[in-house]
């Protein structure tokens, strides 16, 4: 066995690990193992190269059995993020209310790239997370929204167009250090009074915040139902 054809049969054999442990059926996965999902789109680069290898390898790209078994993983790996990610909608775009929900990222303070991303999708209820006082003072001038409402414990607001007659963190919320992580507000349209969820979970990279993580979205879906 060559040099590069060890390569091309250790990528395939790792990429075939890989798929192993994401369709491994395990509803709940513990804490370490779990972790290891958040990262999956960038693990995935491992049968891309594993394919660009066979490909671009005149002895290697004649194997069609390896060549075939590449292109399977590789697609095994891709299609569960690009799922999560989701496709490009295609035709008209719908009409109606639009709702969007924004990360801004608690350090960034370039308001005009901000703005300009909101202007963009010109949404009628928007969710921004991560927005401290200090932003959150200067998009409301930057914006022409006649209502808005920040959480006093989080760093969540919403931004309407039509009346928030209320907002709060209780569904009921979990907290950690006194921090929320959702705010719901109640928002009344011209048809009817709609009740909106926004949630910014805690990052599970400890097992603190992993099954705080967990906890919001356990508490979350009866209060959904």
């Amino acid at each position: 066995m060559t040099h590069k054809q060890g390569i091309a049969l250790a990528t395939l054999l790792l990429s075939l690990c890989l798929c192993i442990f994401y369709l491994w059926p395990l509803v709940n996965r513990p804490f370490p193992w779990a972790l290891g999902m958040e990262f999956w789109p960038y693990v995935c680069v491992i049968p891309g190269f594993g394919l660009g290898f066979r490909l671009f390898h005149p002895e290697l790209r004649v194997q069609r059995l390896g060549l075939g078994l590449a292109s399977l993983l590789l697609v095994l790996s891709v299609a569960p993020w690009l799922h999560w990610l989701g496709m490009p909608s295609i035709g008209i775009k719908p009409t109606g209310l639009r709702v969007m929900s924004y990360n801004i990222w608690a350090q960034n303070q370039d308001y005009d790239a901000i703005q300009q991303s909101i202007l963009q999708e010109n949404p009628d209820i928007l969710f921004l997370t991560e927005i401290t006082k200090s932003t959150m003072r200067d998009l409301q001038n930057r914006l022409e929204y006649p209502y808005s409402q920040r959480s006093n414990r989080g760093s969540n607001a919403f931004f309407s167009r039509y009346p928030i007659l209320s907002a709060t963190p209780e569904y009921p919320n979990v907290t950690d250090h006194g921090l929320t992580f959702s705010l719901v507000a109640q928002i009344q349209t011209p048809q009817e009074m709609l009740t909106v969820v926004g949630i910014h979970p805690p990052i599970p990279l400890t097992q603190s915040s992993f099954a705080i993580r967990n906890q919001q979205f356990e508490r979350l879906a009866p209060f959904i139902r």
